[in-house]
């Protein structure tokens, strides 16, 4: 089934669609009128430069660096053109903390190879990964459109039928994460995009692992060291995050589904379900079958459930 496709219901089941698409296009409009600031002065130099935000106007390698559009998991992201094709992109610059080891140097290439076979229409699609000056970057299309936690804070709680939209996009890019063996553990409404056609897209998989790796010695976090977002994270990774595996995903993103529908993090499930469906029956344009609210009260008891085994 096509990312791209919306939800299919009522009419009334849509009313917010639109307007996520509409904003959408509204941020392609603005950002198509931005132009590069020429680099201001020489860019950093020797063993400073990969830990350096980069100046408008540094070439590195075939691209030109722009402005920065974000900053994820793995470090800050910038808008690029490539040189020769006049092509834009975005260049993701890998932070030194992530690849202070010959072992996480090894274990980045082995990732970005996998990453950069992920070719799926709910993914953000990897192009290039390099080395620059002791830089490291990957390079990634570049999108325009906006985030879910932009459509959160512009328009409030979103309705049921969108939730369950971007909720079914972004398990069917997971489960091509998943299918691969990787673990994205940094689930959360700003890394799913939603672009002006209505497909959404998963974002910064830089905090990715291995699943069949996560033992000592292969990851790049610390046993009891904290990854992910708060509000999101499973109680297993929270706890520890070499334990992450695939159920911690399917958590962050029942968490996600959560605070688009109500506004809020999640803090207990157990305490908020309750909370969750009366906010829902009190929309009855906007949510006409209790039926719908308990069928999608019932999912989210599965992904959200304490124990990773139970979901």
């Amino acid at each position: 089934m096509p990312g791209h496709v919306p939800f299919v219901g009522a009419p009334e089941d849509l009313l917010m669609w639109d307007t996520i698409t509409k904003l959408s296009a509204a941020v392609l409009g603005d950002r198509a009128k931005r132009t590069s600031h020429p680099a201001d002065g020489a860019p950093p130099s020797g063993s400073d430069f990969h830990d350096s935000p980069v100046p408008p106007g540094t070439r590195i390698g075939q691209y030109v660096i722009g402005e920065i559009i974000g900053r994820g998991g793995m470090g800050t992201v910038y808008r690029a053109t490539h040189v020769k094709l006049g092509r834009i992109v975005a260049i993701q610059q890998i932070a030194a903390r992530r690849l202070l080891e010959p072992a996480s140097l090894e274990r980045f290439g082995r990732e970005m190879r996998i990453i950069g076979g992920l070719n799926h229409v709910n993914i953000v699609r990897a192009e290039h990964a390099d080395e620059h000056m002791g830089m490291h970057y990957l390079v990634m299309e570049y999108l325009d459109g906006v985030t879910a936690a932009d459509v959160l804070r512009s328009v409030g709680p979103l309705t049921l039928a969108d939730v369950c939209e971007i909720g079914r996009q972004a398990a069917q890019g997971l489960q091509i994460v998943f299918i691969h063996g990787l673990v994205h553990r940094d689930i959360k409404p700003s890394n799913l995009m939603i672009i002006h056609d209505g497909c959404v897209k998963i974002l910064d998989l830089g905090l990715a692992t291995l699943e069949h790796e996560r033992m000592p010695g292969h990851d790049l976090t610390q046993t009891g060291q904290f990854s992910g977002t708060h509000g999101y994270t499973s109680p297993e990774q929270a706890e520890n995050a070499k334990s992450a595996t695939t159920q911690a995903d399917i958590y962050a993103l029942g968490a996600t589904m959560y605070t688009l529908l109500t506004g809020q993090h999640l803090r207990s499930w157990l305490v908020d379900r309750q909370k969750l469906i009366g906010r829902l029956s009190q929309g009855t344009q906007a949510y006409p079958e209790n039926r719908q609210i308990e069928s999608l009260a019932s999912i989210l008891d599965q992904m959200l459930a304490e124990e990773a085994s139970d979901r």
